[in-house]
């Protein structure tokens, strides 16, 4: 599947998707865990050291109970770290980048990764509620009308946007969602 990567958010948006998995909901972090894999060549060496990070530091942190797929999260973390040996072992230390707008999809996920990143980041005050949406708005094209209308209802229901900039960002999305569902 083509994307557009333009402002090489692509990874962060799969970063926002993995930290909702990683929450506990079970069937979202196999659909995360299965895009992973499918498309951990393209992920850039960095953002798989922050992937293995996130998992265990999800592991570690007992506040949020027990993690659900505790020993599938962990062959993923044992994964990433063979993919990066050999990245490394062939002096293949790409950046993000270089994602050539190819992604894998062969499982269908990339919209439920898309629209898990849009609820990590709504009500977020940070510059991951400006990179969701204009990624999103970068790949109007390409998303089914099914999943512009979950992310149109799910800003529709949001009751704290962030602060203003945040609002902007989540209310053009919404405004371009809703223009583009004819």
């Amino acid at each position: 599947m083509k994307i557009n990567n333009n402002n090489n958010d692509f990874e962060l948006i799969v970063a926002s998707a993995l930290r909702v998995a990683l929450r506990g909901e079970e069937d979202l972090s196999k659909i995360v865990q299965e895009f992973i894999i499918d498309n951990m060549e393209i992920l850039s060496e960095k953002m798989k050291v922050i992937f293995i990070r996130d998992i265990k530091e999800r592991e570690s942190d007992k506040i949020y109970g027990k993690m659900l797929n505790r020993e599938s999260w962990l062959e993923i973390i044992k994964l990433l770290q063979e993919n990066i040996k050999m990245c490394q072992s062939r002096a293949n230390l790409e950046t993000s980048k270089n994602i050539n707008n190819e992604i894998n999809n062969k499982n269908n996920n990339f919209e439920t990764i898309v629209e898990a990143a849009v609820r990590y980041g709504l009500g977020r005050r940070t510059y991951i509620t400006s990179v969701i949406p204009e990624f999103i708005i970068s790949n109007l094209d390409i998303l089914s009308k099914d999943v512009k209308f979950l992310i149109i209802s799910d800003i529709k229901n949001q009751k704290d946007y962030g602060d203003n900039c945040d609002k902007r960002s989540w209310m053009d999305l919404l405004e371009r969602l809703e223009n583009n569902m004819h």
